[in-house]
C-alpha cells in the first residue's frame, strides 16, 4: 500500500472528536479492527498503513481545502495540490478528496 510520494486524504462527517476516535482511533494497543479499517480495507488488518504517520482531527467546515491540511505533516505541500483538485473550493457533501 505504501508508495513514495503518495498521500491519502480522507474526509468524513463526525459530530465530535470522540466520534472520530471511536471510528478511526487507536484501539488502545489491542488487535481490534477499527470500523475505519473494516469499511475501507476489508477489516483484515488493524492498520494496513503506517499508523505512526496517520494524523486526524475534527474541523469546522471550510470551503478552503488547504486550511484542512495545513496543520499536518507536509500540509503546506499538500494544500496547494488539493486546491488544484477543488478550484471552486469545497462544498458541503463533497467527498473523494
Amino acid at each position: 500500500m505504501e508508495q513514495e510520494g503518495i498521500v491519502s486524504v480522507w474526509t468524513g462527517v463526525f459530530e465530535s472528536d470522540k466520534a472520530l476516535w471511536d471510528y478511526a482511533g487507536y484501539m488502545d494497543g489491542t488487535d481490534l479492527i477499527t470500523p475505519f479499517s473494516r469499511d475501507f480495507f476489508g477489516g483484515s488488518d488493524c492498520y494496513p498503513f503506517d499508523e505512526d504517520l496517520w494524523e486526524r482531527s475534527v474541523h469546522e467546515f471550510t470551503e478552503d481545502p488547504e486550511t484542512l491540511v495545513r496543520p499536518y505533516s507536509e500540509g503546506t505541500a499538500i494544500g496547494p495540490e488539493l486546491k488544484k483538485l477543488f478550484p471552486q473550493g469545497l462544498q458541503r457533501g463533497d467527498s473523494g478528496l
